[in-house]
């Protein structure tokens, strides 16, 4: 039974998620705005996160299966990659320069929000209470 209330709770976490992307992409269409739907949905579950109207735990279990899974998005650019091996032989390097300074610029900036974040959370909730 505590199998299926974690897959179930897993569950209703990710459908949150994917329900923020889909409103963020029918709001990004709607307004115009030339920001993915991920952007929008990142924004609005910091901020929900920061005001207090949601706590971590409530979408802790989704969010980690999620990144667990993160590799199986991979596969379908890689594919992509093999079928345009002209490309890849007349840019490669600078395509290679591109994707990873990229992913450097975006795994950099995330952590940096991810650790103010976790810092002015931990500023508001005030010091850590000693468990001993």
């Amino acid at each position: 039974m505590k199998l299926l209330a974690r897959i179930t709770l897993q569950s209703v976490q990710i459908l949150f998620f994917v329900g923020l992307w889909l409103i963020g992409d029918r709001l990004a269409d709607f307004e115009h705005w030339p920001m993915p739907a991920g952007v929008i949905g990142l924004v609005v579950v910091t901020a929900l996160l920061m005001t207090g109207l949601m706590a971590h735990r409530h979408i802790e279990s989704g969010a980690r299966r999620l990144l667990a899974e993160m590799p199986l998005f991979f596969i379908p650019p890689l594919l992509s990659v093999m079928d345009f091996g002209q490309v890849f032989a007349r840019y490669g390097l600078a395509l290679l320069a591109a994707v990873l300074l990229g992913s450097l610029v975006v795994m950099s900036c995330t952590g940096l929000i991810v650790d103010w974040v976790f810092h002015l959370e931990s500023r508001r909730q005030g010091p850590a209470k000693s468990s001993c």
